[in-house]
């Protein structure tokens, strides 16, 4: 597998990455993701960034996170690869061969021959020749002639490696030599009694890995023993191995995940599995590039690993309050989970029976207090032992013998006496402060979140007096022991009874009201702050011009506990508590967002009208794509190399056909249509963490069509002018006519409008005259039940109301007057229809049902039905008819 060189800035970065116990990010694919078979045998990458796997199913090829899988010739599994300028080796269960770009710079496959027993495992290169290694033989391929020669040795071949430019090799009875002139030369017997694994190189020499975790090196001319493997890495079955710097070992077991070994410090650095998100625990390859990411082929999947270059996880079992870095070699959390602790860079462990909420940790006169929800403790040999359990501490401070604790219950005076705490006094403050101790000014600053900042200091008598400050919006207090106050948004030190704005020339223009924690080293050279959940930081990079890294960590936005954000620098890296855990950030480490990665075009999609495809891929062999005429529908995807957590939007543009940008978003792809013959230029801009943009464009020239040629467009141009000078006079004649229509047209709107009103009217007063008829009809029943001749004679006055035929008429003469043409049409279509008759079509044709028709006629609902049914006959309709329908769309 070819080798990548890594630069000095990345060998310091990584050395320091492993100074202490860092938390990998791990993103992880499965088959569903990429689109291919499950397992992965091995991983290469090529000068333009591009990733290749050799997948179950074929070759995978990986470009900024978009997936393409280009099979062999017979569907064969690919184990192996080899990068070779622009050209990618492969081989398999069944064949060799090799991948190329043709012309229209697509990925094809080309078989070089039969593999004829075992399996290709390793395959190395020199300018003329190609060496595939199967367990039974090496076949050596010859690149202009394209003939092979066949390799064998008694036994087989346990591994292949270019060394020196020589192809060296070990065989099944322990032997190393090379393979000069087709024939395997053994240089030396190995001593080991276990099986060779592999070979690979590190530090320039060439190293020997056996089945039991007995790792020799070679230097041409002596065997050296180098290491034996814990028991930890080889019992579960090493796989694979690689060298990833000057000092450590990237170690890929069967079943136990991946292991990085510091072979200097003879100890395992980092141990991560499946529980740290890889996708499977069985290794088959690994793989870094120059960034220090680790790629790895899994059984199941594919997983990166990226190890934080710039913003580095060292903890992530909590929300954390506190860092309190005790010495160089130990750090205290202070969390929501407990007390943790890291000694000699090992990884953080919790502190025995320190469970529970642990609010802030001080050392005050070189002890080590925990404030506790279960108390006040002091922390002695990795032991708490108890001071105070009658209520949960928030915080504690001292001044001379006494001192201040801060718990649930309020603010308390109280001095610690043969180990045990005794409260005092209740200061009576309001809440649960946090406390400050000023050195300085011999006092105590006391402030809660939103409350008033308290001062508790001695007097000349030794009483304590309390001053109070209204406008201190908040407390910073810094690493040297000073303390810093926020005072309308401006940062201030307090002097003599005053606050003042502090003399550093970077905050003279800085107010921030919503800034909640700040952190100042290098006499104001270097800061960082918080505000409005957002963290910032800046370094003066020369003659007071700073650099700001607020992008960087934008993918930390809104994870910081409200109320208690901390941030503090230690040996000039900054270390930021967030509800999650612990991250750190080295400001003097390569910081890749300075020089942003430029978005690339990975893949453009080509269709016709027949949708027949095809799929160009990066890099593209021409600098102008050109397409056919018919080949106007295309998808363009685009991406840039990113970390797991940084956040990329894009915004893309097809010029000339797209006037405006499209929406900044995270969608990396987009389809165009039917694009007419000519030049465009797909323009992708895209951005890191809100950094400014970083832009890249790809031409694309489409043939054009015969109409769009310079003789077709000659004429067409002077026949449009002669067609619009025919338009323009046409128009005028048009308009003129149009005036005129449209003058009648307002008419008829008009009446139609005005019809409107008035079938609204006219249905309003039929509803208002069943209702009166039906509170009439109910008035008659109840009069009815009187025994009295005056109730008679109103239930005789109530049926001739009722019985009135005029409101009925001048219900239908309204009718007939707005509905003068159906009226015609129902005596032209049936001459046998009475005026009662066509009162009833009336009133169904204004959607009365038959209880509201027959409180307006003054019958009963069975004569409505009677009278519909003889209607029905008359009109000669079938049963199957609806009645209403026929009248309401009768015209």
């Amino acid at each position: 597998m070819k080798e990548i060189s890594i630069t000095i800035i990345f060998l310091l970065q990584v050395v320091f990455c492993f100074s202490q116990p860092v938390i990998p990010s791990v993103t992880s694919y499965d088959r569903i993701n990429y689109g291919a078979g499950r397992q992965n045998w091995d991983i290469a990458k090529d000068k333009n960034d591009i990733i290749y796997i050799a997948n179950n199913q074929g070759l995978l090829v990986n470009i900024n996170d978009t997936w393409e899988l280009i099979p062999t010739e017979n569907n064969d599994v690919i184990i192996t690869l080899k990068v070779e300028d622009d050209i990618i080796w492969s081989g398999g269960n069944i064949e060799f061969g090799y991948y190329y770009k043709n012309d229209n710079g697509t990925l094809k496959y080309k078989r070089c021959g039969a593999v004829n027993g075992g399996q290709i495992w390793n395959i190395e290169t020199t300018k003329e020749l190609v060496y595939f290694r199967t367990e039974e033989q090496v076949i050596v391929y010859d690149k202009k002639t394209e003939k092979e020669i066949r390799v064998r040795t008694k036994g087989g071949f346990s591994s292949l490696k270019k060394w020196n430019n020589t192809i060296w090799a070990t065989d099944n009875e322990n032997h190393l030599g090379h393979i000069i002139e087709n024939q395997f030369i053994a240089v030396d017997s190995l001593t080991e009694n276990q099986k060779v694994r592999t070979l690979f190189t590190h530090k320039n020499e060439l190293y020997i890995l056996y089945t039991n975790g007995s790792i020799h090196s070679f230097n041409g001319g002596i065997f050296q023993k180098v290491i034996d493997l814990p028991e930890e890495i080889y019992k579960e079955g090493i796989f694979c191995i690689k060298s990833y710097n000057s000092e450590n070992l990237l170690i890929g077991t069967i079943s136990s995940g991946l292991f990085i070994y510091s072979l200097n410090k003879k100890k395992i650095i980092q141990h991560i599995s499946s529980k740290d998100g890889l996708k499977d625990n069985t290794i088959l390859t690994v793989f870094n590039d120059e960034n220090g990411d680790i790629w790895c082929g899994l059984d199941y999947g594919v997983s990166k690993i990226e190890l934080q270059r710039e913003i580095k996880t060292i903890f992530n079992s909590g929300a954390t309050y506190k860092i309190l870095n005790v010495t160089r070699n130990n750090i205290l959390l202070a969390t929501n989970k407990g007390l943790y602790q890291s000694k000699n860079n090992e990884p953080f462990q919790i502190i025995p029976n320190s469970q529970g909420q642990v609010w802030n940790i001080k050392k005050l006169n070189n002890i080590l207090y925990v404030c506790h929800d279960k108390g006040l403790f002091q922390l002695k040999n990795n032991q708490l032992i108890p001071l105070y359990t009658a209520v949960g501490v928030m915080d504690i401070s001292m001044i001379e013998t006494n001192y201040f604790l801060s718990t649930y219950s309020g603010l308390y005076l109280s001095k610690i006496q043969k180990g045990k705490l005794n409260i005092e006094e209740h200061l009576k403050h309001p809440g649960s402060p946090k406390l400050y101790h000023d050195q300085e000014h011999k006092c105590i600053w006391a402030k809660t979140n939103n409350g008033i900042l308290h001062q508790y200091q001695y007097n000349s008598n030794h009483a304590f007096s309390v001053l109070q400050h209204p406008s201190v919006q908040r407390i910073f207090p810094q690493n040297n022991g000073e303390l810093l106050f926020l005072v309308d948004g401006k940062v201030t030190s307090f002097n003599q009874g005053q606050f003042e704005a502090i003399k550093i020339p970077s905050f003279n223009n800085l107010i921030d009201h919503q800034m909640t924690a700040l952190q100042i080293i290098d006499k104001g050279l270097t800061y960082a702050y918080i505000s409005n959940e957002k963290l910032h930081m800046r370094i003066n990079i020369v003659n007071g011009n700073f650099y700001d890294y607020s992008n960087l960590f934008k993918s930390l936005q809104n994870q910081f506990l409200k109320d208690h954000e901390f941030i503090s620098f230690y040996e000039g890296e900054l270390q930021i508590a967030t509800e999650r855990g612990v991250k750190t950030f080295d400001p003097n480490s390569k910081y890749r967002s300075i020089d942003l990665p430029e978005p690339v075009i990975s893949k453009v999609i080509v269709s016709d009208k027949m949708n027949v495809s095809q799929k160009l891929m990066y890099p593209f062999i021409d600098k102008i794509i050109k397409l056919k005429k018919n080949e106007n529908n295309i998808k363009f995807i685009f991406g840039v190399a990113k970390d797991k957590n940084d956040i990329v939007e894009y915004r893309t543009k097809l010029i000339p056909f797209d006037d405006q940008w499209s929406d900044w978003g995270i969608t990396n792809e987009r389809e165009y249509t039917l694009l007419s013959g000519g030049h465009y230029d797909y323009v992708v801009e895209a951005k890191i963490n809100n950094s400014a943009p970083i832009v890249t464009s790809l031409p694309i020239e489409i043939q054009k069509t015969w109409y769009q040629t310079f003789w077709v467009t000659l004429p067409l141009i002077f026949a449009l002018f002669l067609l619009y000078v025919i338009v323009m006079n046409a128009w005028k004649i048009m308009n003129q006519k149009a005036a005129v229509k449209q003058k009648k047209q307002q008419k008829i709107d008009l009446d139609k409008k005005t019809l409107e009103i008035k079938n609204e009217q006219l249905i309003k007063y039929a509803e208002e005259l069943s209702r009166k008829n039906d509170f009439l009809r109910q008035l008659s029943d109840g009069l009815s039940i009187i025994k009295h001749k005056n109730a008679k004679l109103w239930i005789d006055r109530i049926d001739d109301e009722m019985n009135n035929d005029k409101k009925n008429f001048i219900f239908y003469k309204l009718f007939s007057e707005l509905h003068h043409d159906f009226i015609v049409l129902l005596n032209e279509k049936y001459p046998q229809l009475t005026s009662h008759d066509h009162r009833l079509i009336a009133l169904i044709r204004f959607n009365l049902n038959n209880n509201e028709i027959a409180n307006i006629m003054n019958i009963t609902n069975r004569s409505v039905i009677m009278n519909r049914y003889r209607l029905r006959k008359k009109m000669g309709l079938d049963k199957e008819v609806d009645l209403d329908k026929f009248i309401k769309d009768l015209k």
